[in-house]
């Protein structure tokens, strides 16, 4: 199989922070309450952050997995809504919290080009999108 791009064993939160910042949203790095480093970042007004798997590439800095999630705030945040978002879109979940709906995609990065990597933070700001338009409606 011929390769047209340079692929990933693992990927790095450096090499994650550049895709993220490629696609034209905010980032940083930072530390989290366990002391693990994960991004910040922002996209239109919407702040969500991405995550690094499996626990142990944090000694090395090298990650099989990717999870990008973002909470938004709602006084009501109804089960059946989120549901019906699940239902009709696919490659963003949400769940109804206590005081918010929480909005998640994962992505295994095991075989990735720095391409591909741009491609799914830019799917995710149009999930972002998506569910922000649908969650309006509901």
């Amino acid at each position: 199989m011929k390769r047209l791009a340079p692929v990933h064993d693992t990927v790095s939160v450096e090499e994650v922070l550049q895709a993220v910042q490629e696609a034209g949203h905010q980032a940083e790095i930072r530390m989290n309450d366990s002391g693990r480093r994960t991004l910040q970042c922002e996209i239109a007004g919407i702040r969500y952050a991405i995550q690094f798997y499996p626990n142990e590439g944090h000694e090395r800095n090298a990650f099989g997995a990717l999870r990008f999630v973002a909470w938004i705030q709602d006084d009501a945040p109804s089960p059946e809504a989120a549901n019906a978002h699940n239902a009709r879109f696919r490659f963003a979940s949400i769940f109804a919290e206590e005081d918010c709906y929480e909005v998640q995609h994962d992505i295994i990065a095991v075989g990735v080009s720095d391409l591909n990597l741009v491609t799914c933070v830019q799917q995710w700001g149009t999930s972002l999108d998506d569910c922000m338009a649908f969650l309006a409606e509901a």
